[in-house]
């Protein structure tokens, strides 16, 4: 029934003349003054969100009711969903949802504009329905249990450009300096001359960081094998033992991704052999070059020297 509402409504609100008297009425008095009611109309994008349904566990796949793109009167950019809200029960993740629908948007309008330079201010509507009353706050900071911390640095985030840092910021950062500094470095292609830092930098680390570490720079290295283990070990003796646990395990990982073909050239090898030794037996008894080769799939040039051997021992 839920769905039925849902649909009548969002019908309805589709028709550019409720639309426009929808937003006018919810939209902030302040952006309804400097929209170009005009430009309003129905968008395409594709405002998706996978939805936990908890009493089943089930992950159902659901869209933002409603997408509206509009220009304000400057020529900038704007958009308007309208998320239809008819429940049995009010929903707690309302607000979440709201926030993925509008980045969803948002990542839809890159994929749409190659060339955007800016992004358009995204207006929610929330159209609340239900019998009941909506029970959770509106202020999304209120849903952490640290509101305090939440209003801080919830929805924050910090932007680590490594390559830009210099080595010797990197090299003070403690334990995770030795896989910062081999990051940056096989970043920039040149982690050959940086090898006797970067062997110092590991020591610290257990065998399986440190032997991860070496097979890490020598995918990315542009020395032969010999000469990038000769220069970790030359920079640092301790790594002798990891350089030749990581040399044995890439010569065992190098046999296996061969296997399969050294074992078919195996085949074809003892096959080739077999077809020689049968050809040799039909020669002598007496078979001529071209039934031979019928017979073996040999070529021509292969029976007739078999044929000359065989004919050279009869004399």
């Amino acid at each position: 029934m839920a769905d039925h509402h849902d649909r009548r409504i969002k019908d309805l609100i589709s028709n550019r003349e409720f639309a426009i008297s929808f937003m006018q009425q919810y939209m902030a008095s302040e952006l309804v003054a400097l929209v170009d009611w005009a430009t309003f109309e129905l968008d395409t994008a594709s405002v998706e969100h996978v939805r936990q349904q908890h009493k089943n566990n089930v992950k159902q796949k659901e869209l933002s009711d409603l997408a509206f793109s509009f220009k304000f009167k400057d020529g900038r950019n704007g958009a308007a969903l309208v998320h239809i809200e008819y429940q049995t029960s009010d929903d707690i993740t309302i607000l979440i949802r709201t926030r993925h629908y509008q980045t969803s948007y948002l990542l839809d309008y890159i994929k749409r504009n190659k060339d955007v330079k800016k992004l358009p201010l995204i207006v929610s509507v929330i159209y609340y329905t239900n019998k009941q009353p909506f029970s959770y706050s509106l202020d999304i900071n209120d849903y952490f249990q640290n509101k305090e911390l939440a209003e801080k640095y919830a929805f924050k985030m910090e932007f680590v450009d490594l390559v830009r840092q210099p080595d010797s910021e990197i090299l003070a950062h403690g334990y995770i300096s030795g896989l910062e500094f081999v990051l940056k470095h096989i970043m920039q292609r040149d982690i050959d001359g940086q090898i006797g830092i970067a062997a110092k930098t590991m020591l610290g680390y257990d065998s399986f960081a440190r032997q991860t570490l070496i097979k890490y720079m020598s995918d990315y290295s542009d020395l032969d094998f010999n000469q990038f283990y000769d220069k970790i070990i030359s920079s640092s003796s301790d790594l002798q033992g990891d350089v030749m646990t990581v040399s044995q395990q890439i010569a065992e990982r190098a046999l296996q991704e061969h296997a399969p073909m050294l074992k078919a050239e195996g085949k074809a090898e003892g096959a080739h052999e077999k077809a020689l030794a049968t050809a040799r037996k039909l020669l002598q008894l007496g078979d001529t070059v071209e039934k031979v080769v019928i017979a073996t799939d040999l070529s021509k040039e292969e029976v007739n020297a078999l044929a000359d051997e065989v004919n050279g021992s009869k004399h």
